[in-house]
Parts: structure tokens; sequence; C-alpha cells
């Protein structure tokens, strides 16, 4: 571990890939937080947590707590946890001190702290994140130190919490797809979606070592992923974006992020598809009979494609809440992706002046003071179809 507390390259590799091997199902939750906590410096680690519509309900998994006081805790103490109020509150996908949950000062005075926190060696200190929070989807990963240990360790487990949060969230994303794709027919009602999730493993040179049938179909039609001659990966989209998601695709799996998402459209405009990325090392486990003269011997990276909400829906529903008329329709996925008033007219066929006043009444409908603010909407209209 570094000097401010952030894990070190080979640190972090050993610990996302417990990690991603745990979302898979290869390993318990158990094997991550037991890695956590003796690379945090022995503290008490715990995620909690369920998602509904994967059918999935970890409870609380815990490591490092006196397995008595967990009896009681879920017996009686749960309700009574003093940092769980202010914790709900935080946003997620952010670092929370415990103090920030339940002053100190104001934890000692309770129940909860006389009767479940001081009897084990007063773990008052630490803290965790929100990982995701709605009605169907609440997880969350926490640890909590010992009072005499928490000048050294605290900070340290605070930063590695910040470090781990987009990867979490990228483990149960996965996580969460795989277990639809068990689920076929409830993932695809639930969802809306057209179709099944893609699996990819890649090798490190991304030649495609294994695809499920989902994924073979997609290679097939050529989207939103396909192979060259030599067996590669190639990302197809019809971006106008400054970078294509294949030209995205190619500088990730060649950087040091352990995962990463994408969109990528069909040429058609249609579909949008998540691709989602993990990079993976020799000792975890695939779920998949890649076969054994493939192997698994080298660092490879996992690719998950969750076909995310129609196009057309999207439209359908622009059109239904903010009364946008066809030709402005049109214009709502090139306005987006960024293009300008003149590029658009280009691509229309359209006078610039056209597409100037149009390009204004969609703002002006949508509450939108600038191009960026509306294509943010866009995006998280269709960011929550897929959640």
């Amino acid at each position: 571990m570094g000097n401010d507390g952030r894990l070190n390259t080979g640190e972090f590799s050993k610990l996302t890939t417990i990690m991603f091997s745990a979302a898979m199902g290869q390993v318990g939750w158990d094997r991550f937080l037991e890695a956590l906590s003796v690379q945090a410096g022995d503290i008490c680690t715990h995620i909690i947590g369920f998602d509904s519509e994967a059918n999935i309900a970890l409870g609380l998994e815990p490591y490092g707590y006196d397995p008595a006081y967990l009896k009681v805790y879920d017996e009686h103490y749960a309700e009574l946890n003093s940092w769980a109020p202010g914790f709900m509150e935080k946003p997620v996908g952010v670092t929370v001190d415990c103090e920030d949950m339940c002053r100190t000062e104001e934890l000692i005075k309770t129940e909860f702290y006389a009767d479940w926190v001081q009897p084990q060696e007063n773990i008052t200190q630490g803290g965790g994140a929100l990982l995701f929070k709605n009605d169907t989807r609440l997880f969350a990963l926490g640890g909590n130190i010992r009072l005499k240990d928490a000048e050294k360790l605290k900070a340290p487990w605070l930063q590695m919490v910040d470090q781990l949060i987009p990867h979490m969230q990228q483990a149960f994303e996965i996580s969460r797809a795989l277990a639809g794709s068990k689920l076929e027919s409830t993932l695809i009602a639930s969802n809306r979606l057209s179709e099944v999730p893609g699996f990819v493993v890649l090798s490190e040179q991304g030649r495609i070592l294994f695809a499920n049938q989902a994924a073979q179909t997609m290679i097939e039609r050529g989207q939103p992923i396909a192979c060259d001659l030599r067996g590669k990966l190639i990302c197809s989209t019809q971006s106008h974006a400054m970078q294509s998601a294949h030209e995205i695709m190619s500088h990730q799996l060649l950087s040091s992020a352990q995962s990463f998402t994408i969109a990528s459209q069909s040429d058609d405009y249609d579909t949008v598809y998540n691709l989602r990325f993990a990079k993976m090392t020799p000792d975890a486990g695939i779920p998949m009979d890649i076969g054994p003269s493939l192997g698994f011997s080298q660092h490879c990276t996992l690719l998950l494609i969750v076909p995310k909400r129609s196009a057309n829906d999207v439209l359908a529903e622009f059109r239904s809440i903010y009364g946008l008329t066809d030709a402005e329709l049109s214009l709502v996925r090139l306005l987006a992706d960024g293009l300008t008033n003149p590029q658009i007219a280009d691509e229309k066929l359209r006078a610039t002046s056209t597409i100037n006043t149009q390009v204004k009444s969609i703002l002006a409908k949508t509450n939108c003071s600038t191009r960026t603010q509306f294509a943010k909407l866009v995006l998280k209209n269709e960011a929550n179809f897929s959640r």
C-alpha cells in the first residue's frame, strides 16, 4: 500500500480478482471480505444488500465480527443500529466516514453502543459506501475499526473504499447480469430487454476465448460486437462521438483500469448496449466451460453485453413527456451525441437555420439550458431503463 493509503497494483489486482470471482459465484463473498480485512489491517468488514429483480439476496455478509454478536444483531440490534439512518441519507458512490453517519459522542449514549459496539473491542470507527440504492436494489460496503487502531487504520481504509467503489459496482452489475442469464425469461420480462446478455472471455490481446450463445449470435450479425479474421473482438458502433466505442475499448484494454463500461449503438440506432469489462487474473474461476485447449493460464477480460432500452422507446417517452414533434425527435440522438447545429444540418440535409430553431425548441421543452444538460437528460433516461 502506498503512503497515501491507496492499494498498489498487485494488491488491487488480488482484491479485484477475488471480488469478480465472488460476483460470478466462484467463491463466496466471505473470501473477498477476508482479503479486504487483511489488507486493511485486520478490521471487521461487511457487505449488506439485495437485488430483488435478479434474485440476489446477500443480507448481511460479515467478516471479523464476533459470531455471538452477529446473532443478536440480527435478532435485535439491526433495528437499533445508530449508523444506519445517517448512512442511508448519503449519496451513492461516495465514501462516508462513520463520524458523518453518527458522531461518536452521540453513539456512546445509545444501547447499540453499550451492548453491541463497545463489547467488541470498541469498534466505533470506520466507514463505507452505498454502492446502489433504490426500491429493488441496495448494496453497501462497510468496515469497523477498533478505536485504538483508528489513527493508524481509518484513513487508509476510507481511501481503499474510495478506490474500490466503481469496481464493486461493476462486480454487482456483472453478478446481476449473470443471475439474469440463468433466469432469462425473468430478465427479459422484468427489464423489457430484447435479448439475453452476451458473455465473452477475452485474452490479453483481445482474442475471443469463449462466447456464450447470446454473444455468438451478436458476433454473427456483427452487432454490437464482431470478430476479425484473427479471432479478435471488434466493437461495432455508429457513434458520432470523438472516439468510437471500439477505439475506447482498445484503449481501455491496454490501460491499468480493472473494470470499465462503454455504450455501443446498433447501426440503425435502435438499440443501445452496455458493454461491461472486468479484467481477471489466472487464479480467478470462469463459470463457463471454455475448453482445456484454451485454458486460463494468462490474464483475461470478461465482457458482459447487456442490451438497454430501445432508442425508439426513449423517443416515445420524450414525445409523451416533453411534447416533441417528429422533426424534433429525429434530432434527439444527434444532439445528445454532441453534434453542432451545422453538423446536424448536414446529417439531416436541412438548412442550418431550421436546425437552430428546432434545437432551441427542444432545449426549451425539456427545460435544459445547455446542450450538455440535454445530453445528460438523454443518458439518464436510458440508464433508468437498464436498472
